[in-house]
């Protein structure tokens, strides 16, 4: 679970350096600059992934596209179903977070997010000082109409 906290500590620390707020350095955390900073927390697992298709999901076992099972899985899921996926490929039962999405996605309990960026450059260290907040990292590319 992202931890809220020290999210708000980070986002104080960038402050302090310049790095976020008016007057900012332009690419204080991101290459060109970004919008808005934030830390969601939807209180449930949830697939961070690009929202405007054009996306390739594989099974793990075969590398087969599996796209239309994989996003009908996901709607069950959402409805209370189980976290799986029947695999049209190779015939087994994938946990949902086992294919193999491109543009990559992940499930996850929360995201830090930077909206309107100019590029998808992190500087440096950001990876490095999210880690306390977010335990694992995976950069998600998302494109929203």
């Amino acid at each position: 679970m992202p931890d809220a906290l020290a999210f708000d500590a980070l986002k104080r620390e960038w402050t302090a350096e310049g790095r976020i707020g008016s007057g900012a350095a332009l690419d204080g955390l991101v290459q060109g600059g970004f919008r808005r900073l934030w830390l969601d927390l939807p209180g449930r697992l949830t697939l961070y992934a690009n929202q405007q298709g054009g996306y390739y999901v594989r099974c793990p076992a075969t590398g087969q596209g599996i796209a239309l099972a994989f996003s009908e899985a996901v709607q069950g899921w959402r409805r209370g179903g189980v976290f799986g996926l029947p695999c049209p490929a190779c015939g087994a039962e994938h946990p949902l977070d086992a294919v193999t999405l491109a543009p990559p996605g992940a499930f996850a309990l929360g995201a830090v997010v930077l909206s309107n960026v100019a590029s998808l450059e992190l500087a440096a260290d950001v990876r490095r000082r999210l880690s306390p907040v977010l335990g694992e990292i995976r950069e998600i590319v998302r494109r929203v109409a």
